[in-house]
């Protein structure tokens, strides 16, 4: 395959509802038609992305899909990475091969960006303001 028709690796600032409802299940659709490679989850602690995990309408209905998670799901609860996810974005793939995807509550802001030649980036606030 290609540069430019490899899948994409994905990584996804965020667990909560926007990422339970809209964005995963969008990407594990392009992953299963082979438009998205890995994809990492990012949150601040391990519970949003246990429920993202064992969430049964994931199960049912992409079987054998599943997403690496940032903390570790195995982390205790209570402790908190709020800078991982600059870590994990920092550790991705320069160029075509990278997206990252930012869905955070309130007036967090995420530098999310789409790799590409031109290299586009852009803020997001998470409630719009």
């Amino acid at each position: 395959m290609s540069p430019s028709t490899a899948p994409i690796q994905v990584t996804i600032v965020g667990g909560g509802m926007i990422t339970h409802d809209q964005i995963l299940p969008s990407i594990y659709h392009l992953q299963r038609q082979g438009q998205v490679g890995p994809i990492r989850i990012c949150a601040i602690n391990s519970p949003p992305l246990k429920a993202l995990a064992e969430a049964p309408r994931f199960a049912e209905a992409f079987p054998g899909q599943s997403f690496e998670a940032f903390p570790a799901l195995t982390e205790k609860p209570d402790k908190v990475f709020p800078d991982l996810f600059q870590e994990v974005i920092a550790k991705m793939a320069p160029r075509r091969s990278a997206s990252t995807i930012g869905s955070t509550p309130g007036s967090s802001r995420v530098l999310t960006s789409v790799s590409t030649p031109a290299n586009a980036s852009s803020w997001n606030s998470g409630s719009g303001r």
